[in-house]
Protein backbone atom coordinates (compact mmCIF):
# COMPACT_ATOMS: atom_id res chain seq x y z
CA UNK A 1 0.00 0.00 0.00
CA UNK A 2 2.84 2.15 0.92
CA UNK A 3 4.56 1.85 -2.43
CA UNK A 4 1.22 2.50 -4.27
CA UNK A 5 1.44 5.59 -2.86
CA UNK A 6 4.46 6.52 -2.81
CA UNK A 7 4.00 5.97 -6.95
CA UNK A 8 0.65 7.66 -7.01
CA UNK A 9 2.47 11.11 -5.67
CA UNK A 10 5.72 10.78 -7.58
CA UNK A 11 3.49 10.32 -10.76
CA UNK A 12 1.26 13.60 -9.68
CA UNK A 13 4.61 15.09 -9.15
CA UNK A 14 6.39 14.53 -12.35
CA UNK A 15 3.04 15.25 -14.36
CA UNK A 16 2.66 18.52 -12.64
CA UNK A 17 6.18 19.37 -13.64
CA UNK A 18 5.97 18.78 -16.82
CA UNK A 19 2.28 20.25 -17.66
CA UNK A 20 2.51 23.05 -20.11
CA UNK A 21 0.27 26.46 -18.70
CA UNK A 22 -1.67 28.23 -21.61
CA UNK A 23 -1.39 31.30 -22.03
CA UNK A 24 1.31 32.38 -20.48
CA UNK A 25 4.76 33.92 -22.44
CA UNK A 26 8.36 35.07 -20.69
CA UNK A 27 8.07 38.58 -20.14
CA UNK A 28 10.94 40.03 -22.17
CA UNK A 29 12.02 44.01 -22.48
CA UNK A 30 10.32 45.83 -25.06
CA UNK A 31 11.59 45.39 -28.77
CA UNK A 32 12.98 42.12 -28.07
CA UNK A 33 13.04 39.98 -31.07
CA UNK A 34 14.83 36.37 -29.91
CA UNK A 35 12.81 33.26 -30.40
CA UNK A 36 12.03 30.98 -27.42
CA UNK A 37 11.85 30.79 -23.78
CA UNK A 38 14.90 33.34 -23.31
CA UNK A 39 14.44 36.92 -23.68
CA UNK A 40 17.31 39.68 -24.68
CA UNK A 41 19.03 40.92 -21.59
CA UNK A 42 17.66 44.39 -20.98
CA UNK A 43 20.56 45.55 -18.85
CA UNK A 44 24.26 44.08 -17.69
CA UNK A 45 26.10 41.74 -20.17
CA UNK A 46 24.77 40.53 -23.08
CA UNK A 47 22.84 43.78 -23.46
CA UNK A 48 22.33 45.79 -26.06
CA UNK A 49 24.72 49.04 -25.99
CA UNK A 50 23.68 52.81 -26.70
CA UNK A 51 23.99 53.71 -30.04
CA UNK A 52 22.47 53.22 -33.01
CA UNK A 53 24.00 51.80 -36.00
CA UNK A 54 24.67 53.07 -39.37
CA UNK A 55 26.38 51.36 -42.57
CA UNK A 56 28.10 51.82 -44.94
CA UNK A 57 28.43 49.69 -48.43
CA UNK A 58 31.19 50.06 -51.35
CA UNK A 59 31.92 47.74 -54.18
CA UNK A 60 33.74 44.68 -53.71
CA UNK A 61 36.25 45.35 -56.23
CA UNK A 62 37.75 41.52 -55.95
CA UNK A 63 33.91 39.88 -56.34
CA UNK A 64 32.13 41.45 -58.62
CA UNK A 65 28.06 42.64 -57.45
CA UNK A 66 28.85 42.58 -54.11
CA UNK A 67 29.30 45.01 -51.62
CA UNK A 68 31.58 45.47 -48.23
CA UNK A 69 30.05 46.84 -45.26
CA UNK A 70 30.80 49.03 -42.50
CA UNK A 71 28.59 48.69 -39.56
CA UNK A 72 29.56 51.46 -36.90
CA UNK A 73 27.88 53.55 -34.10
CA UNK A 74 25.99 56.46 -35.45
CA UNK A 75 27.05 59.84 -34.67
CA UNK A 76 30.61 59.16 -33.60
CA UNK A 77 32.81 61.91 -33.90
CA UNK A 78 36.73 60.21 -33.82
CA UNK A 79 37.81 56.65 -35.69
CA UNK A 80 36.33 53.85 -33.05
CA UNK A 81 38.11 50.30 -32.44
CA UNK A 82 37.44 47.85 -35.46
CA UNK A 83 36.48 44.36 -35.91
CA UNK A 84 37.32 42.78 -39.18
CA UNK A 85 35.02 39.74 -39.98
CA UNK A 86 36.00 36.80 -42.34
CA UNK A 87 32.69 34.79 -42.95
CA UNK A 88 32.80 30.94 -43.26
CA UNK A 89 31.66 29.23 -46.18
CA UNK A 90 27.92 30.46 -47.44
CA UNK A 91 28.55 33.11 -45.60
CA UNK A 92 28.19 35.80 -48.05
CA UNK A 93 25.15 37.95 -47.09
CA UNK A 94 25.83 40.81 -44.55
CA UNK A 95 22.42 39.29 -43.50
CA UNK A 96 23.89 36.38 -42.49
CA UNK A 97 25.52 37.41 -39.03
CA UNK A 98 23.83 41.21 -38.77
CA UNK A 99 22.17 40.47 -35.34
CA UNK A 100 26.05 40.20 -34.33
CA UNK A 101 27.83 42.89 -36.06
CA UNK A 102 24.84 45.23 -35.14
CA UNK A 103 25.37 44.24 -31.29
CA UNK A 104 29.42 45.23 -31.90
CA UNK A 105 28.51 48.66 -33.09
CA UNK A 106 26.10 48.98 -30.67
CA UNK A 107 28.70 48.57 -28.27
CA UNK A 108 30.96 51.72 -29.83
CA UNK A 109 32.62 49.43 -32.05
CA UNK A 110 32.99 48.96 -35.81
CA UNK A 111 32.91 46.23 -38.02
CA UNK A 112 33.81 45.60 -41.28
CA UNK A 113 32.62 42.61 -43.60
CA UNK A 114 33.74 41.13 -47.07
CA UNK A 115 32.42 38.73 -48.98
CA UNK A 116 34.42 36.72 -50.52
CA UNK A 117 32.76 34.01 -53.47
CA UNK A 118 33.41 30.50 -52.32
CA UNK A 119 33.18 28.35 -55.47
CA UNK A 120 34.84 28.44 -58.38
CA UNK A 121 38.06 30.80 -56.66
CA UNK A 122 40.91 29.91 -54.91
CA UNK A 123 42.32 29.95 -51.75
CA UNK A 124 44.60 32.78 -52.71
CA UNK A 125 41.84 34.67 -54.52
CA UNK A 126 39.25 34.32 -51.25
CA UNK A 127 41.88 35.97 -48.69
CA UNK A 128 43.61 38.67 -51.82
CA UNK A 129 39.48 39.52 -51.35
CA UNK A 130 39.27 39.65 -47.75
CA UNK A 131 42.58 41.50 -47.34
CA UNK A 132 41.45 43.79 -50.58
CA UNK A 133 38.45 44.71 -48.76
CA UNK A 134 39.82 45.27 -45.59
CA UNK A 135 42.39 47.51 -46.43
CA UNK A 136 40.05 49.83 -49.17
CA UNK A 137 37.62 50.20 -46.10
CA UNK A 138 40.91 51.82 -44.01
CA UNK A 139 41.82 53.82 -46.54
CA UNK A 140 38.89 55.51 -47.56
CA UNK A 141 37.22 55.91 -43.80
CA UNK A 142 39.64 57.15 -41.89
CA UNK A 143 37.52 58.87 -39.68
CA UNK A 144 35.33 55.59 -38.97
CA UNK A 145 38.47 53.03 -38.63
CA UNK A 146 40.65 52.84 -36.20
CA UNK A 147 43.49 50.72 -37.49
CA UNK A 148 45.65 51.43 -34.27
CA UNK A 149 43.17 49.63 -32.43
CA UNK A 150 41.94 46.55 -34.40
CA UNK A 151 40.61 42.86 -34.17
CA UNK A 152 40.55 39.93 -36.68
CA UNK A 153 37.33 37.44 -36.00
CA UNK A 154 36.63 34.91 -38.42
CA UNK A 155 34.04 31.65 -38.20
CA UNK A 156 35.52 28.19 -40.71
CA UNK A 157 37.07 29.49 -43.72
CA UNK A 158 37.17 32.80 -42.46
CA UNK A 159 38.84 31.68 -39.00
CA UNK A 160 41.47 30.21 -40.82
CA UNK A 161 41.81 33.23 -42.76
CA UNK A 162 41.76 35.25 -39.51
CA UNK A 163 45.04 34.44 -38.55
CA UNK A 164 47.07 34.88 -42.01
CA UNK A 165 45.24 38.02 -42.29
CA UNK A 166 45.97 39.66 -38.61
CA UNK A 167 49.84 38.56 -38.97
CA UNK A 168 50.29 40.69 -42.21
CA UNK A 169 47.83 43.91 -40.77
CA UNK A 170 50.17 43.64 -37.73
CA UNK A 171 53.49 42.88 -39.09
CA UNK A 172 53.34 44.78 -42.75
CA UNK A 173 50.78 47.93 -42.15
CA UNK A 174 51.49 48.18 -38.26
CA UNK A 175 47.94 47.87 -37.50
CA UNK A 176 47.09 47.40 -33.92
CA UNK A 177 49.75 49.29 -32.54
CA UNK A 178 47.65 50.29 -29.14
CA UNK A 179 45.65 47.11 -28.84
CA UNK A 180 45.20 43.80 -31.20
CA UNK A 181 43.38 40.70 -31.00
CA UNK A 182 42.25 37.73 -32.89
CA UNK A 183 39.38 35.57 -32.02
CA UNK A 184 38.49 32.91 -34.60
CA UNK A 185 35.70 30.27 -34.28
CA UNK A 186 35.97 26.45 -35.74
CA UNK A 187 39.15 28.12 -38.14
CA UNK A 188 39.56 25.92 -41.37
CA UNK A 189 43.28 25.42 -42.27
CA UNK A 190 45.31 28.67 -42.28
CA UNK A 191 47.10 29.63 -45.89
CA UNK A 192 49.79 32.24 -46.56
CA UNK A 193 51.41 31.85 -42.92
CA UNK A 194 54.77 29.41 -42.41
CA UNK A 195 56.25 27.95 -39.40
CA UNK A 196 58.92 31.31 -39.49
CA UNK A 197 55.71 33.28 -39.26
CA UNK A 198 53.88 31.26 -35.68
CA UNK A 199 57.54 31.50 -34.16
CA UNK A 200 58.46 35.64 -34.32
Amino acid sequence: MKTMLFKLSLTAIVLSACSKSEGTSPAGPAGDDLAGPISRPASGYGADGTYPVSEIDFPNTEYAGTMVTIFYPSGITSPRPTIFYSHPYGGESKEYNRGLFEFIAKKGYVVVFVPYATNDTSIDHRYLTLWTGFTKAAADYPGIIDTRKVGFMGHSFGGGASIGLAYKAFKENNWGQDGRFLFTMAPWYSYQITDCILWR
